[in-house]
C-alpha cells in the first residue's frame, strides 16, 4: 500500500517523507514549502507542529517583555528569511526580500567564520609554542602524563590519590613552564597572550 501526500497528490515513497506529530505523512519538500507560506500547522488537520513557548513570569505591563517581544520577534522573522533564501536559492527561485541583506548576511557570517578561525589557530599557535617548552624541559615524562590524565579524566580513578599527586605534579610543572615561556615568547606570540586570546 502506498501512501499519497495530500499536498502535491503524488505517492511517497519511503525517502524524501516526513512524519507530522499527528501521523500525517508528506513529502518533505512540499511540507517545507507549505510552512514557508502558511505556518507551522499540519497541513491536513491544522495540529500544531512546534510547540509554543510560555513564558511563565509574563508581565503584559512590562516594558521590558515588550522589549524583548519585539527582539525575539525579530530574531524570528530574521531566522525565518534565512530559511526562506536558502529554499529559494535550492529552488533557484528569485529570492524574496532584500537581496543586498541577504549578501550582507553570508559576508557577516563569513567574516564571523574567518575570525573563529583565526581564534582557533592563533590557540594552537600558543599551545604548540607551549608543547614545545615542555619538551624542551624534558621534565615531565610520558608515564606521568598518562598517570594525571587518567587521575582527572577516568571516573573510576578520581579519588584515586596517586593518580591525583600526578595530576597536582604535572599541573605545577605545567604551569611553571608556562609562566616562564610567557615571558620569553616570540614577539607576535606575546601580542596574542596579552590580548587574552587563549584557551
Amino acid at each position: 500500500m502506498t501512501t499519497e501526500c495530500c499536498i502535491c497528490m503524488d505517492d511517497i515513497m519511503s525517502t524524501n517523507c516526513v512524519t507530522t506529530p499527528c501521523g500525517h505523512i508528506f513529502h518533505a519538500n512540499c511540507l517545507m514549502k507549505h510552512t514557508l507560506v502558511n505556518s507551522y500547522t499540519c497541513p491536513c488537520c491544522r495540529a500544531e507542529m512546534v510547540e509554543q513557548l510560555v513564558d511563565e513570569d509574563e508581565d503584559d505591563n512590562s516594558e521590558d517583555s515588550d522589549e524583548d517581544t519585539i527582539t525575539d520577534e525579530m530574531e524570528e522573522e530574521r531566522n525565518l528569511q534565512g530559511f526562506r533564501w536558502l529554499f529559494q536559492r535550492v529552488n533557484d527561485e528569485t529570492l524574496e526580500g532584500d537581496e543586498d541583506e541577504y549578501n550582507e548576511r553570508m559576508e557577516e557570517e563569513s567574516f564571523q567564520s574567518g575570525q573563529e578561525k583565526l581564534i582557533y589557530e592563533e590557540q594552537k599557535e600558543q599551545i604548540d609554542y607551549l608543547v614545545q617548552e615542555i619538551k624542551k624541559k624534558n621534565c615531565i615524562s610520558y608515564d606521568d602524563l598518562l598517570r594525571a590524565y587518567i587521575g582527572s579524566n577516568c571516573d573510576d580513578y578520581m579519588y584515586n590519590e596517586f593518580s591525583g599527586d600526578m595530576e597536582y605534579k604535572v599541573t605545577s610543572t605545567i604551569n611553571a613552564i608556562d609562566t616562564r615561556a610567557r615571558n620569553n615568547l616570540p614577539p607576535h606570540l606575546r601580542e596574542h597572550w596579552a590580548r587574552g586570546v587563549r584557551l
